[in-house]
């Protein structure tokens, strides 16, 4: 399969990678580029690069620093899409997935298919729409069982983040209240930022601003951020779980959500 058609995938988010944007308004003045490599192809936007492994769910994920520079914010092992279910857990990284690129004049979409569990017929779509100024991440998780309760997927990805490169984070609150911090700040360990999963220490919320559901972290030593706005926040994302953890004095991960 060489092409496909743009899907419209529930639930979706959108991946802002270099520079923080907060609706849904993309700038199209430069067209996104491909290059294809000999099992990669690479999708350059203004401020990001994305260099998906063909016939994997494999991405490195690389942003523009202020001085012109690429720098990774994180490569294939610190990309984590996960599923579980009934004492079943998959990772996607390692399986082997169907895989697409169809494109456009101002989009790129790479698109995604890979069965996590065989014996359940559990299947994870994943749909990058790449445009200049960002990345729209749709994922379609598609099992007999889906009602079933207990059933967890990580999706945006976690991310594993250099300590030392990321020092800040910034998000907003249901009250509308913006929560501007430092990553070295949040204590005791584990500590989060934004609406946890799990301890309820740091820096945390029950919900995110409705008119500005983000999270955005920042690096002063790049003079860029890494943001994840998600799209119609109180109908698809309400109850779910997306937050910053700082693990330990060396241990950063930013929860795209977990579901």
């Amino acid at each position: 399969m060489t092409r496909m058609n743009p899907i419209v995938l529930t639930p979706h988010s959108f991946l802002t990678v270099g520079a923080v944007l907060l609706t849904m308004a993309i700038v199209t003045a430069r067209a996104v580029s491909v290059q294809e490599k000999a099992r990669e192809t690479v999708v350059t936007g203004e401020r990001y690069r994305l260099s998906f492994v063909r016939e994997s769910a494999e991405v490195t994920i690389e942003i523009r620093a202020h001085d012109g520079s690429w720098q990774v914010v994180s490569k294939p092992v610190a990309v984590t899409y996960a599923w579980s279910q009934r004492g079943v857990s998959r990772e996607v990284k390692g399986m082997r997935t169907t895989w697409a690129v169809s494109t456009s004049p101002d989009a790129v979409v790479v698109g995604q298919q890979t069965v996590l569990d065989q014996a359940g017929g559990v299947v994870l779509d994943l749909h990058y729409v790449c445009r200049d100024a960002g990345v729209l991440l749709g994922t379609r998780l598609a099992s007999p069982g889906m009602t079933v309760p207990g059933a967890i997927l990580w999706a945006p990805p976690r991310l594993v983040l250099s300590a030392t490169a990321w020092d800040g984070y910034l998000y907003w609150g249901i009250d509308g209240a913006a929560h501007l911090g430092k990553l070295d700040g949040l204590q005791p360990m584990p500590a989060y930022a934004k609406v946890s999963a799990w301890e309820q220490q740091g820096d945390v919320v029950r919900e995110l601003s409705v008119s500005h559901p983000a999270l955005v972290v920042r690096s002063s030593q790049w003079g860029a951020g890494l943001g994840v706005v998600f799209v119609d926040y109180t109908n698809r994302w309400a109850g779910t779980h997306s937050f910053l953890q700082r693990h330990s004095a060396k241990d950063f991960y930013l929860y795209g959500d977990i579901a």
